[in-house]
């Protein structure tokens, strides 16, 4: 398999969450039946799930890209996105956070208004830091191991000690 048509083809995957073969075949301009190989070549690795007519992005497996270069891509569209949420949130609440960007956006919206009271948990090293000097907001962050690339923690520890806690919400990206 083609390196590099292996990278585009699991970087449309992160994206987008599934991939059609027509699609596929037009943007990297090989033949369709090429492509029917790669996907059932990285469905057999476990990078993929082989569907009907393309694939979709099954597990952890899958392309992440940094989050600082995620952050401010689309920009507008996630402080919308971000503000829609925090409005959400009502004094005294416990929220879960995670680590992605448009999430870490919800930040400035948090330390914005010191009327509002929160207990904010979350796994996202960046959104930490953020947060890390407002009285108003008690802060829990999760342990774990670091996934460098989302400046996050996460794995079986991270997972555990999730499990152990409660929130009235949770503020979950598309990779969470």
């Amino acid at each position: 398999m083609d390196g590099e048509r292996e990278r585009k083809i699991l970087e449309k995957l992160d994206r987008y969450g599934y991939v059609k073969t027509g699609e596929l075949s037009k943007e990297l301009a090989c033949a369709e039946i090429t492509l029917r190989r790669d996907l059932n070549d990285l469905d057999r690795r476990g990078l993929l799930k082989r569907i009907h007519g393309g694939a979709v992005k099954t597990g952890n497996n899958f392309v992440h890209n940094s989050v600082k270069e995620t952050l401010y891509k689309n920009l507008y569209e996630k402080m919308k996105i971000a503000k829609i949420a925090y409005n959400l949130i009502k004094d005294g609440e416990t929220i879960v956070i995670d680590d992605a960007s448009t999430c870490i956006h919800m930040a400035s919206m948090i330390t914005g208004n010191m009327e509002k009271r929160l207990k904010i948990i979350t796994n996202s090293i960046i959104l930490a830091e953020k947060l890390l000097d407002y009285s108003h907001v008690d802060l829990t962050l999760i342990g774990g191991s670091v996934a460098r690339n989302l400046a996050a923690t996460e794995g079986t520890m991270a997972s555990s000690q999730l499990g152990k806690l409660s929130a009235d919400k949770a503020f979950i990206g598309v990779n969470g």
